[in-house]
């Protein structure tokens, strides 16, 4: 599992994780230290009279973010000498033989599926519904399940996405963990029944600025109803979400020839043609054609969850004279959740388009 690792210029480790130490304790091993160094390294005035009087101390200041720190490499140590290295050999190893095991729980089952193998303590899966393909409805029914199991004291999942289907993410991590412990926790995603059930569109809070103020130049200039129904995407959109996207959304024309978004380029905003033609370029290489109607973006428009987006994955560019409505990512988002045809269309793009 190390193979190539000498190769790397730098490897990051958290012992407070598999060295189970307390909040916060992160490391990173550098082939090059001196450029941690030039790169953080600040001497203001106040400190030079500091940096003179003791040349030679290594002040971890000049290697990262933080100024006033506290020592975390001495908790390491200390439960090093306590504990010793086989202590903690045997508790890594241990939660391993449980991952695995846990995976050959899921794969033997007929309800379950395994959509990630285990990798160091965690593996993804979701439970299957005999005469359910709808990839929306499974998702229902497994967050449901999730919640479900939080509400008990028999364990904790989180839940994820993979290629845009929803995983319930297992991570054997703790040390007093048992098998019996991840036995419970599959059998209960296995086994409680589950009933569908819709989803409420979360509530919005209404909030209706001065007309006069909207009507004048602080006012953004509202995109014509007409126009947003115009597109399949927001053709079942209930007034209230019709007039949101008014409020928020704005035109853009592009000329042919120009690129609209480049990939790997970072970006929030969301796409909807509304005129004209564009081409969709992923490393060089045609992989699609747009038009009215189309649109693009949403892969790094999304919020994936602990601060993670997605830079654009695909160039796109205007082969005629491109109208087209932008939405900002944040809005982009709340629509996603608010509005199901919405919601439901988008998924269905990710589960087809993520890479």
């Amino acid at each position: 599992a190390l193979a190539g690792m000498e190769l790397a210029d730098s490897v990051t480790l958290d012992p407070h994780k598999w060295l189970y130490q307390s909040f916060e304790c992160g490391c990173i091993l550098v082939r090059k230290g001196h450029q941690l160094r030039e790169a953080f390294e600040i001497v203001p005035d106040y400190l030079k009279d500091a940096k003179g009087m003791v040349p030679r101390e290594v002040n971890f200041a000049d290697y990262g973010m933080q100024l006033s720190r506290t020592s975390h490499a001495l908790k390491v140590w200390l439960s090093l000498q306590h504990f010793g290295l086989a202590a903690f050999r045997a508790a890594i190893d241990r939660c391993f033989d449980l991952i695995d095991g846990a995976a050959q729980r899921i794969a033997r089952s007929p309800d379950l599926e395994l959509l990630s193998p285990p990798s160091l303590g965690v593996l993804c899966f979701r439970r299957r519904f005999p005469g359910i393909a709808d990839e929306d409805e499974i998702e229902r029914r497994n967050a449901k399940l999730v919640r479900a199991l939080a509400a008990t004291t028999t364990g904790f999942v989180s839940s994820t996405r993979l290629r845009g289907r929803f995983a319930i993410r297992l991570c054997v991590l703790n040390h007093t963990s048992r098998r019996e412990d991840v036995d419970a926790v599959i059998d209960f995603i296995e086994r409680t029944p589950v009933e569908a059930a819709a989803v409420a569109p979360a509530a919005v809070t209404e909030y209706d600025r001065d007309a006069r103020l909207e009507d004048g130049w602080l006012g953004a200039p509202r995109v014509d109803a007409d126009v947003i129904r115009g597109l399949r995407l927001f053709a079942a959109l209930e007034p209230r979400d019709v007039d949101r996207v008014a409020r928020m959304a704005r035109e853009v024309d592009i000329p042919a020839g120009a690129t609209i978004v480049e990939q790997w380029e970072v970006g929030r905003e969301f796409y909807a043609i509304v005129e004209g033609t564009a081409r969709v370029f992923k490393d060089g290489r045609q992989i699609d054609d747009m038009g009215p109607g189309d649109y693009f973006g949403e892969l790094a428009a999304l919020e994936w969850g602990a601060s993670f987006s997605y830079p654009r994955l695909a160039t796109v560019l205007a082969t005629s004279h491109v109208r087209a409505l932008v939405l900002p990512g944040p809005f982009f988002n709340e629509l996603v959740r608010d509005a199901p045809s919405v919601g439901a269309a988008i998924r269905a793009a990710v589960r087809t388009r993520m890479p």
